[in-house]
């Protein structure tokens, strides 16, 4: 055997069918009896999954394969469902079913002689496979971070988010005071699910974090509502975009068009205009909340917001901010972390910032990690993709891989150039930009090919894949000679098309000439200066309140 995938979800389909591309023969082992891995909902408890509501946050056109397009007619986003439909017809197009191995639990890995041994349980018996590369597509959603301290001493009901399968309105009652606590798109889920109970709710985000409304702010139907079918705010990603708005430096121009589009307001800042969930980050330069439909919510009053937890005594919980409040439930949306027991030991708990491209360990490419970088805003599988195109590319011997120490190398550098362009990873360490990332992929897998070789080769249809989103932009790139009917049926894809390809990148070099954001920014911050002011000359001495039971947050609030 070539190569053993360990996973059938999103990456491990990939590996496969790029293994399959590149003339090597994989085998799939997956511990479920399905694809989809997380996608693939499951009312099993001990299984982690997608909840039975969830639906993507990122849009179809930045999630589906750059050669196989999603169905229009399921919308922009996707549910769960609609999700595994697309995977399997994806195994079908390329013909995939039959190394696709399920019920196959891996129980150890070991590398002996230059072979990886792998060692599975499947139907009751203990099966071997020995191959000379191994794809790990295990996926994140394996093992829940641990809630410490000062959660750990609240003497309410503590919850990690991954509990959840549902939410029914009738879960909670109009006497529970629910603290949701994080700022990333599952605590979005729970929150859009909660504000259907009578419970009253605080939406708690530490160290703050930057929003993107899925649709349009003026599309929506009503409070926290959109449409699958308006339009993806995510979609405002086309080369030319980037060309005069790059992530790198902040996304000038852009950051003014995509914050008003969120929230209806030139006082949106980082997508929600909430000053307790206001960072130092600038625009790009943290990973997006895609899910920023929800923050309406606090608007209405129906959220209530805070930043980080300072102290807990019981049942009562202080914020950085000074308030105090008495809560029955916590609900902490703190995400997962690697891990697979069944590797060597050097990659239980594996760094995998080191690994050269989030990828490979500089010293053993014979082994590879799939579907682990992660977008500051887009999906995980457009990277994955791209990921697996470099790497069984380089497996099949079509390309030479970098020496050892020089990988090694690399991999600092690239350490050291996303702490500097997305100072606000924090504990994603695997956090990049897109667009970079996808480009470095690509030169990864066609070294030497000259960026400008195929505009001069094709200019009108570089010219109009420069208007294109990231997907498109990705099939050119590696595939320039599309046939005629291929490019057409791409082109036709593509909606508003005249927006996002021309309009909208004049009008972001006009917000930049005319310093309209500079402006706005000013603005901003001068309310903010006088808000501050305002509280700081009605807060002269230490606030003291006495919470009672039948008192809510807000009265709370009021009284302080």
């Amino acid at each position: 055997m070539d190569v053993c995938i360990i996973g059938a979800g999103w990456s491990g389909i990939y590996a496969c069918k790029y293994a399959l591309e590149n003339g090597l023969k994989p085998i799939v082992l997956e511990r479920r009896n399905d694809i989809g891995g997380v996608w693939n909902y499951s009312d099993d408890p001990e299984i982690t999954t997608v909840m039975k509501s969830t639906i993507s946050s990122s849009s179809r056109l930045v999630t589906e394969a750059s050669d196989f397009f999603m169905d229009e007619s399921i919308g922009h986003f996707m549910h769960h469902t609609d999700v595994i439909d697309y995977l399997r017809a994806y195994i079908e197009k390329f013909k995939l079913s039959g190394y696709l191995q399920f019920g196959a639990d891996v129980k150890s890995v070991k590398k002996v002689d230059g072979y990886w041994h792998v060692t599975y349980e499947q139907n009751g018996e203990t099966k071997n496979v020995v191959a000379s590369k191994l794809a790990v597509c295990a996926g994140l959603h394996n093992k829940k971070k641990p809630i410490g301290e000062p959660i750990s001493s609240f003497s309410g009901k503590v919850i990690h988010a991954g509990d959840f399968k549902e939410i029914k309105p009738s879960d909670f009652s109009e006497d529970d005071r629910v603290l949701v606590y994080g700022g990333g798109e599952t605590a979005s889920d729970i929150i859009d699910l909660l504000v259907k109970t009578p419970a009253k709710i605080t939406w708690a985000i530490r160290g703050g974090q930057h929003f993107l409304r899925k649709t349009l702010f003026f599309q929506r139907k009503g409070v926290g509502q959109y449409e699958k079918h308006d339009f993806a705010l995510d979609t405002i990603a086309s080369g030319l975009i980037n060309a005069v708005s790059r992530f790198s430096r902040g996304a000038p121009g852009r950051r003014f068009v995509t914050d008003f589009l969120s929230t209806g307001s030139f006082a949106g800042y980082q997508g929600h205009g909430v000053h307790l969930w206001r960072n130092q980050y600038k625009y790009a330069q943290q990973f997006f909340n895609k899910n920023g439909h929800s923050v309406e919510h606090v608007g209405t009053g129906r959220i209530i917001p805070e930043n980080d937890i300072t102290e807990v005594i019981d049942n009562i919980v202080e914020f950085k901010s000074g308030d105090r409040e008495l809560f029955t439930h916590i609900i902490c949306c703190f995400g997962y972390q690697f891990h697979c027991p069944f590797l060597p030991k050097p990659y239980h708990k594996a760094d995998l910032e080191k690994f050269y491209q989030f990828v490979f360990p500089p010293d053993d490419t014979s082994i590879g990690f799939f579907g682990f970088a992660r977008p500051i805003i887009g999906s995980i599988p457009l990277l994955t993709e791209m990921q697996c195109l470099w790497a069984f590319r380089a497996w099949s011997g079509k390309i030479d891989f970098r020496s050892s120490d020089e990988m090694a190398h690399r991999q600092a550098e690239n350490i050291a150039y996303w702490d500097r362009k997305v100072p606000g990873r924090g504990n994603l360490r695997t956090l990049v930009q897109p667009a970079t990332y996808v480009g470095l992929m690509i030169k990864e897998s066609f070294p030497g090919r000259s960026p400008g070789e195929h505009f001069w080769k094709h200019p009108l249809r570089a010219i109009r894949f420069l208007t294109w989103i990231p997907s498109g932009s990705m099939r050119f790139a590696i595939d320039p000679n599309l046939s005629n009917r291929e490019f057409t049926r791409l082109w036709r894809a593509r909606k508003h098309g005249l927006f996002l390809g021309w309009i909208l990148p004049f009008l972001i070099v006009m917000i930049r000439l005319l310093r309209l954001e500079k402006m706005n920014d000013w603005y901003v911050n001068r309310r903010e200066r006088k808000r501050l002011q305002r509280e700081m000359s009605s807060v002269k001495t230490a606030r003291v309140v006495k919470i009672q039971p039948s008192q809510s947050p807000i009265e709370h609030r009021k009284a302080a």
